[in-house]
C-alpha cells in the first residue's frame, strides 16, 4: 500500500469570527506530512467600539532626539499613552505613562529635543526600564515598547538568549494580560545581530532596518499604525498529532515557535505564540507530520491533528477554540477526470499520486475548485518558504569573517531556480491556461523577484542588516521599512491602509524637517552676533 504524505494551508474562516480559520490540505504518496497554518482577523463592529477597546500605549526607548520622536507625539491619539526612557551607559525614566492631551504632549516633547546620547549602548537596560514603565497595575491596556538604536550593544546584557529570558522574566513579575512586543530600529552599516533576534523572539513585525539614502523618517510610525489596526493579540497556537502521528520537527517553522525541539524527537504537541495580527494582513505556520507506515487506509476520513487557540479581544476577554484537522485520501486524478480535459500521461501521474482538499468549519470539501485552491495555496507557501531559507542562509554566509561572495550569489540563483521548478510542474500538472495555476505564477513571481532584487543588492551593497531585514519580513511576513526592498515599489506584505497613512506622515515628517533646518538657521545667524534668544520647543 502506498504511503502518504499531507499538507495543510489554515486560512479565512467564518465572517463573525475575530480571528478566521479554514484549512488547504494536499496529499501525495510519500509518509511525510506537510502542515501549513493560516491565521487572519478581521473587525467585528459590534465589539470595536472606542469606548469598550483597550487603550493603547507606547514605549520610546531611544538614545537621542529625532524628528520622528517629536511627530510621533503630535500625531497620537489624545486618548493613548507614552512614556519616554533613554539609554545609554545606563537606561533613565525620562517620563513616566502620561496621558497624550496638550499638556502631556508639550511635556513629551520638551523631553525628546533634549535628549542626548554618550557613545554607550545599554539596550537591556533600557528594555527592561521600558518595560517597567509599564507597571502601573493597569491590565486592560495593549502596550508596545518601539525601540531606537544606530549602534550594536556594549554594555548590559548583550547577548540574545539571555536578554530575551529576562525580559520575559519580568514580564512574567508584571501580571499583565497582555504581552509587551517590541519594534526594533536601526541605522547604520553595523550588523545588528542582536536587535534581529529581538524583533524575532520578543516582537510582533520585521526587523526595521532604516535606509538612509530614503525618507525613513515616517517609516517609525509603522508599529502605530499597525498596532492600532489590530482587533485581536497574544494567540497561542497548540498543534497536537492524533491517531499516532508525529511530527517532524526538522521541517517545522521556527517563526513564533515556543517549543524547544532540541533533544525531543518524539514530541506530540507544538506551540506557537503570535503576539498580534493586523486586520487585512495573515500568519502562516509550516510544519511536517509523519503518517504511520500502514495508515493510509485506515487513517482516511479521521482526524489527524488537533489545533487548539487562544487570544485576547478588542476587550482584552480571553477567547478559546479548537479545530480538527480530517485526512482526505481521493487522489486529484479520480476528482479531475469529469471536470477537465484529457491530461498527458505526466499530468495524469502527478494528480494520481495527489490528493487535494480544504477544510472549514470542521468540514472537508474535496470539490474539484477546493482542490485546486488547496493544490496551490501550498505550493505557493513552499514557495516564501524557499526565500526565507535562502535569505537566512545569506546572512550566516555573510556573518564570516571573509564572506565568499561567488557562494551567495549562487545561493539566491539556486532559490529562484527551485521557484522555478515548482512553476513548471504545476503547469504540467494543471495547464497554462487553468486560472489557479496563472494566479500561483503572480505570487510565484513576486517572490522570485524579491529573492533577485536581494542577490542584485549584495553585488553593489553588502549590508547584513538590511539583509537580515528582508529575511525578517519575509519570516515574519510584515512590512519592511521603505528602502529595504524596491524603493520604487511598496514593501512586501504592507497593507494598502497602512501605506497610505505612512505616506501621509511623510508629509509631516517633511515639514519637521524644514522647520528644524529653518531654526538651526536662525540659531547660527544669532550666535555669530551674541544674541541668547531663548527658542520654544515644538
Amino acid at each position: 500500500m502506498a504511503e502518504a504524505t499531507v499538507d495543510v494551508v489554515k486560512q479565512n474562516g467564518n465572517e463573525s469570527d475575530l480571528l478566521q480559520s479554514s484549512y488547504f490540505c494536499k496529499v501525495d504518496r510519500r509518509k511525510k506530512v506537510d502542515v501549513v497554518l493560516e491565521l487572519s482577523t478581521t473587525t467585528n463592529t459590534s465589539t470595536s467600539s472606542k469606548s469598550d477597546t483597550v487603550s493603547f500605549r507606547y514605549v520610546l526607548v531611544m538614545m537621542s532626539a529625532v524628528i520622528f520622536a517629536e511627530t510621533f507625539v503630535e500625531q497620537m491619539n489624545y486618548r493613548s499613552r507614552l512614556s519616554i526612557v533613554s539609554f545609554a551607559e545606563k537606561a533613565t525614566t525620562c517620563m513616566e505613562m502620561t496621558k497624550m492631551d496638550k499638556k502631556g504632549r508639550i511635556a513629551a516633547k520638551y523631553i525628546i529635543e533634549n535628549l542626548r546620547a554618550d557613545g554607550e549602548t545599554n539596550i537591556s537596560d533600557g528594555l527592561f526600564e521600558g518595560l517597567q514603565t509599564t507597571s502601573d497595575g493597569k491590565k486592560h491596556t495593549r502596550d508596545c515598547i518601539i525601540l531606537f538604536t544606530d549602534g550594536e550593544a556594549n554594555n548590559g546584557i548583550v547577548e540574545a538568549g539571555q536578554l530575551v529570558a529576562k525580559y520575559n522574566e519580568l514580564m512574567d513579575t508584571l501580571g499583565k494580560q497582555s504581552r509587551v512586543p517590541i519594534s526594533a530600529f536601526t541605522i547604520g552599516g553595523y550588523r545588528p545581530y542582536l536587535l534581529r533576534e529581538i524583533s524575532t523572539r520578543l516582537g510582533c513585525e520585521a526587523f526595521y532596518w532604516l535606509n538612509e539614502d530614503c525618507d525613513f523618517e515616517a517609516d517609525l510610525f509603522a508599529p502605530m499604525f499597525l498596532r492600532e489596526s489590530t482587533t485581536i493579540t497574544d494567540i497561542s497556537v497548540t498543534l497536537t498529532c492524533l491517531e499516532d502521528v508525529t511530527f517532524s520537527l526538522s521541517d517545522v517553522s521556527t517563526q513564533y515557535l515556543q517549543s524547544d525541539l532540541q533533544d525531543n524527537s518524539s514530541t506530540l504537541e507544538l506551540t506557537y505564540f503570535i503576539h498580534s495580527i493586523p486586520t487585512s494582513m495573515k500568519k502562516h505556520i509550516f510544519i511536517s507530520l509523519i503518517l504511520p507506515s500502514d495508515s493510509n487506509v485506515s487513517l482516511d476520513a479521521k482526524n489527524i491533528l488537533r489545533v487548539d487557540k487562544t487570544f485576547l479581544d478588542c476587550k482584552a476577554n480571553q477567547q478559546i477554540s479548537t479545530d480538527l484537522l480530517e485526512l482526505r485520501l481521493k487522489s486529484m486524478n479520480d476528482i479531475t477526470s469529469s471536470n477537465t480535459k484529457e491530461s498527458s500521461d505526466q499530468a495524469v501521474e502527478i494528480l494520481q499520486n495527489t490528493s487535494a482538499y480544504c477544510v472549514k468549519d470542521n468540514n472537508a470539501d474535496d470539490s474539484w475548485q477546493a482542490t485546486l485552491r488547496a493544490y496551490t495555496k501550498v505550493l505557493q507557501e513552499d514557495c516564501r518558504m524557499l526565500a526565507v531559507i535562502n535569505f537566512q542562509q545569506a546572512c550566516t554566509m555573510l556573518s564570516e569573517e571573509t564572506p565568499d561572495m561567488d557562494a551567495v550569489s549562487k545561493c539566491f540563483q539556486d532559490t529562484s531556480d527551485e521557484i522555478a521548478k515548482i512553476k513548471d510542474q504545476l503547469k504540467v500538472a494543471l495547464g497554462s491556461d487553468n486560472n489557479f495555476y496563472q494566479n500561483f505564477c503572480t505570487e510565484a513571481d513576486n517572490i522570485i523577484e524579491v529573492v533577485e532584487f536581494g542577490g542584485e543588492m549584495l553585488s553593489t551593497d553588502i549590508n547584513w542588516g538590511r539583509l537580515a531585514s528582508m529575511e525578517s519580513s519575509l519570516a515574519s511576513e510584515m512590512p519592511a521599512a521603505t528602502g529595504v526592498f524596491d524603493p520604487d515599489k511598496p514593501p512586501p506584505f504592507m497593507t494598502q491602509h497602512v501605506y497610505d497613512k505612512l505616506n501621509k506622515y511623510r508629509k509631516f515628517v517633511d515639514i519637521k524637517k524644514i522647520s528644524r533646518q529653518s531654526l538651526k538657521s536662525v540659531k547660527a545667524h544669532s550666535s555669530r552676533y551674541g544674541r541668547k534668544d531663548q527658542f520654544l520647543q515644538f
